[in-house]
């Protein structure tokens, strides 16, 4: 399975990249570190997995 993980610099994004990792194609996407670095936020009011899909389709182009 592919996951992003937003985050994943941090303390408990690098905590479970580590665990996921071993099982799963990640997508690791942080502020100053990972495939895909965030320069912009995006605040999301539409909290369904639509929308999460939506914006993770955007980001792959």
């Amino acid at each position: 399975m592919k996951i992003i993980v937003v985050g994943a610099g941090g303390d408990i994004g690098e905590a479970a990249c580590e665990e996921l990792g071993r099982r799963h194609d990640l997508v690791r996407v942080g502020r100053s570190s990972g495939e895909i670095q965030v320069v912009s936020a995006l605040v999301v009011e539409n909290r369904t997995s639509e929308g999460v899909t939506e914006v993770a389709t955007g980001m792959a182009g």
